[in-house]
């Protein structure tokens, strides 16, 4: 057993009492939410609360609930805009019998075995990166079962315990061969703000997966666009600025199919002809990509199925400690429709 999990599971409320100098009927009356009711001042409320970040104090009620016999709750820390991962989750752990809670890092990962005392969960899937990644550290080194989720994996980041994860240069690579294989010999890569894709890519290495391939075949005939959204909206005004330049790439990769969906309005109101004078391709193989006109091609992002093998794994490392850790990497998959 790691020492931080050994020396969770030997703090007790003594041991907190002591840290922050306060009694331990102080501390109870804290951590049950009585503060204000007993008019304990607020430098004392904090005092017990970094005691109980720096021991990673559980308190034994709490740490019972967790356990599977009593709570049936799973965390899920994960963005809003992953509605279809936010949904399969939920729906898998309920025909599992569990439920589940999507959950926010605090900004101080060490609120984060409080937060799960408050929130009564079993265990918590968590992306790996960023303040997400240093909640699930800190539930790890408290013995709390954690699951990563890596849906952009390049490569195995050794986090300790289970792992799900989604290669999307799989998908992406060949589509690049499936462009190249029809002729396209240019290709602008069309993305919404914030995303992994420099104006200007030095090299693969510089973009994010999803785009490492189509730079890697495309050389000098790779080009990038921004627009300023993620929604079609924001995908058709981006590419009516491109044709007003009088640019016409052989091929557009939009990054999302929602993307995708308002560049093909751009070109077909422009008069263009998809994929006659410009193939068009997305990310993600949105409901609505086989109902457009042309049916658009696509890389199939397996979302609903990472979450439901998440859920899977949790709920393993939740009934049973020592089950050894499992590690999957999904692929992405190309659709192949008319608009290429």
């Amino acid at each position: 057993m790691a020492a931080d999990q050994e020396r969770r599971k030997s703090t007790t409320r003594s041991d907190v009492a002591k840290l922050a100098g306060v009694a331990p009927t102080t501390v109870s009356a804290i951590l049950n939410g009585r503060a204000a009711e007993l008019k304990i001042a607020e430098a004392t409320v904090e005092r017990v609360r970094d005691a109980v970040r720096e021991l990673r104090y559980l308190p034994n009620a709490a740490a019972r609930a967790l356990r599977r016999q009593g709570s049936r709750t799973l965390g899920l820390m994960w963005s809003r805009g992953y509605r279809e991962t936010i949904t399969a989750a939920a729906t898998h752990a309920h025909d599992l019998g569990y439920f589940t809670v999507l959950m926010n890092s605090t900004g101080d990962p060490r609120d984060a075995v409080m937060a799960v005392r408050d929130a009564g969960i079993a265990g918590l899937m968590c992306p790996t990166g960023g303040d997400h990644q240093a909640f699930g550290e800190e539930l790890q080194a408290a013995g709390i079962p954690v699951v990563w989720m890596d849906p952009y994996f390049t490569e195995d980041q050794g986090l300790p315990g289970p792992l799900i994860a989604i290669d999307l240069r799989v998908g992406a690579r060949a589509l690049a061969d499936h462009l190249v294989e029809r002729g396209c010999r240019t290709l602008v890569a069309l993305a919404g703000p914030e995303a992994a894709l420099p104006d200007r890519p030095t090299s693969p290495a510089a973009a994010g997966p999803r785009y490492q391939p189509l730079i890697e075949r495309f050389g000098d005939g790779f080009s990038a666009l921004h627009a300023d959204g993620w929604s079609a909206g924001a995908g058709r005004a981006a590419v009516e600025r491109l044709l007003a330049g009088g640019k016409l790439p052989d091929a557009l990769f939009a990054a999302n199919d929602r993307l995708a969906t308002g560049a093909m309005s751009a070109c077909l109101r422009a008069g263009l002809k998809v994929p006659g004078d410009i193939a068009i391709a997305g990310f993600g193989d949105d409901d609505v990509s086989e109902c457009l006109t042309p049916a658009l091609t696509t890389v199939a992002w397996p979302l609903a199925e990472f979450a439901e093998r998440s859920v899977q794994l949790l709920v393993r490392a939740v009934d049973d400690a020592d089950h050894e850790a499992e590690r999957h990497v999904l692929r992405t998959e190309l659709v192949i429709r008319e608009s290429t």
